[in-house]
């Protein structure tokens, strides 16, 4: 079996979630799934649940507050998504799931 990540959302994190994280005060829940890239009848996905926290900001611009607020979440969402490893030998049974909800 290969280990590795599957692709992970929060490489392409926009700031939005830092503004939002910061305007609403409330705190954040990393959650990440790993094994969902290609779906099929028998396929293992792992839901991996991280710790709850609340975003810090120093206290600066706008701007500076919600780039590291981003960064935090960015982080936070790394560590939440667990090693993957591909099964070898699956044969892979109705692939069309992976469309199902694109």
């Amino acid at each position: 079996m290969t280990e590795r990540r599957d692709d992970v959302a929060g490489d392409s994190i926009a700031p939005g979630i830092g503004a939002l994280c910061l305007r609403s005060g409330l705190p954040v829940l990393p959650v990440g799934i790993s094994g969902a890239s290609e779906l099929y009848l028998g396929r293992s996905i792992t839901l991996n649940i991280g710790r709850l926290f609340y975003p810090q900001s120093p206290p600066s611009s706008f701007k500076a507050r919600v780039d590291s607020v981003t960064q935090q979440v960015h982080a936070a969402l790394q560590a939440a998504v667990p090693p993957f490893s591909e099964p070898v030998g699956d044969r892979k049974r109705c692939r069309r799931l992976t469309n199902l909800l694109t």
